[in-house]
């Protein structure tokens, strides 16, 4: 009989060490709650290379074919941001345009009169940019109308995107950028964060006008995110994997097998094996609580304990309670207290009991482990790593 995961939480590191388990041979359960850090994702994905990922690197490549959403090449790409920045990243959304494929010249950014688009000191800001110097990248607004509804220009990033991806739409949007004589000669186009939410909308007027195209790096909480819960929505559904909307509340351990549970409110889900995905600091899994003797609490019941710098955090001598200072500022060049504080766990992922032993039932990924770098490809990773363990592989 195979083996029953539980997952909490539906962001990049519950999703990677879902579609691990069922790689595993396990039945998966995802308990989704509330946006997480992920739905506040760019577009840009950071981390190291995926060669670097040892015995997971064969999982963490899978993931990303089935995904079907970001893009990761032999070499870093570099990406436009809304603040006039040129960012290198890992990889991307397979929409934000890559601008080391744009052959050195002119790079045409839309002007298409949406107010929250400035195209004007975008392209200024960008022509600055040191590496689009180094490049001979010059930028220039282009003025093209391509909108057919009157709302078009007023619409949130993420409903403009949406009505994209209608087939009609994208031929309006082929007709609209080749019939621009302003746009003939330019070495690639560059847009705002609206080119679908479920279709690659950049690849296709990739293909039809011969050139790059594509998009800048969206805001918090816009079309990125919305694109990787409609990508890893499809991946569950193609997958077998059931998901489970709640609030996980506690997480009980049990003698008994395939008897520890992921309590729901009043309702309860039983699993072998559980994986905790709820995010750190920015995605809500952990919080500041002046209250907890070590100054941090999880966002449901569970036998963890917290560590920073491989050592687990120690209740507090001062009789205020713990102090905010050390976890705020690390006083050196290493990474503050806030950013890798998380859930105890050893290099596998299983998490650790009072006594440091690793519970062979009870995992953490993502942002909600100690330690780990707070990025896009370590959640994969991390995730992979976790989920092909709790299936017992």
């Amino acid at each position: 009989m195979s083996r029953h995961v539980a997952v909490i939480g539906a962001g990049v590191a519950g999703t990677a060490a879902a579609y691990a388990a069922t790689l595993g041979g396990a039945r998966v359960t995802v308990v989704v709650g509330r946006p997480g850090a992920t739905s506040l994702g760019s577009g840009a994905i950071d981390g190291a290379t995926a060669r670097a990922f040892g015995d997971d690197r064969t999982r963490v490549v899978s993931f990303f074919d089935a995904l079907g959403l970001w893009e990761i090449g032999p070499e870093r790409c570099r990406v436009a941001t809304r603040a006039g920045v040129l960012r290198e990243a890992r990889g991307r959304d397979r929409a934000v345009l890559d601008l080391s494929r744009a052959p050195p010249g002119a790079v045409a950014v839309v002007d298409d009169g949406r107010t929250n688009f400035d195209a004007q000191s975008l392209a200024r800001a960008w022509t600055a940019d040191a590496w689009a110097k180094e490049r001979g990248l010059v930028f220039e607004p282009i003025r093209v109308d391509l909108f057919r509804l009157a709302d078009d220009r007023w619409l949130p990033d993420a409903d403009l995107a949406e009505r994209h991806d209608q087939p009609d739409r994208v031929g309006w949007l082929v007709e609209c950028l080749r019939g621009s004589r302003d746009l003939k000669g330019k070495g690639a186009i560059v847009l705002g964060p609206w080119l679908g939410l479920r279709t690659n909308v950049a690849g296709e007027l990739t293909r039809e006008l011969g050139i790059e195209v594509g998009e800048t790096l969206s805001i918090p909480g816009g079309v990125a995110g919305m694109r990787f819960e409609h990508a890893r929505d499809q991946l569950y559904a193609r997958s077998g994997i059931e998901r489970v909307a709640g609030w996980a509340t506690a997480v009980r351990a049990s003698h008994v097998a395939g008897g520890h549970r992921v309590e729901l409110g009043s309702d309860q889900l039983e699993a072998d094996a559980i994986v905790l995905a709820v995010g750190g600091l920015t995605g809500g899994g952990i919080a500041w609580s002046q209250q907890a003797s070590h100054g941090f609490v999880l966002s449901l019941e569970a036998p963890v304990s917290f560590a920073l710098r491989s050592r687990r955090l120690e209740p507090s001598g001062s009789p205020s309670g713990p102090i905010f200072e050390p976890f705020a500022w690390s006083g050196q060049t290493s990474a503050c207290g806030f950013e890798r504080v998380g859930v105890w766990t050893d290099a596998d992922g299983r998490v650790r009991d009072g006594e440091g032993s690793a519970l062979d039932w009870l995992y953490a990924a993502g942002d909600a482990a100690a330690d780990a770098p707070r990025t896009a490809l370590e959640a994969i990773r991390s995730g992979v790593a976790a989920g092909t363990l709790a299936a017992g592989r």
